[in-house]
């Protein structure tokens, strides 16, 4: 995925989200920005950033992205933005991986053994 195909991508989640409602956010500017710094990297280096580069990816509403809600599918921790990237995504997001939505949990995840 690149800067220029971005949109496309975006585009093909929003509209299975009207047909689906499985994901909780979407990251659009952030997906956009995380494109374009790769291509801008391509270009000035030669080589991608790692063995995910330009890789969309969605994420369950467990782990923390910088700036977004991870809410577990509770009420009570909406509008309480994540600090800072969780290590899965940093570490998704070092190796070239861009994320693009948050995706709801399923009911079971509330349920212990």
């Amino acid at each position: 995925m690149t800067a220029s195909t971005t949109p496309q991508w975006l585009q093909k989640v929003n509209k299975k989200r009207s047909i689906r409602d499985d994901l909780t956010e979407i990251l659009f500017k952030d997906a956009l920005k995380q494109a374009n710094e790769l291509d801008c990297f391509f270009k000035e280096n030669g080589r991608l950033v790692g063995p995910l580069h330009g890789v969309p990816m969605t994420l369950k509403d467990q782990f923390d992205v910088q700036g977004y809600d991870s809410t577990l599918g509770y009420v009570g921790r909406a509008f309480k933005p994540a600090e800072q990237d969780c290590v899965l995504v940093a570490l998704l997001r070092q190796m070239g991986a861009i994320i693009i939505a948050k995706s709801n949990l399923p009911q079971s995840i509330m349920v212990s053994k």
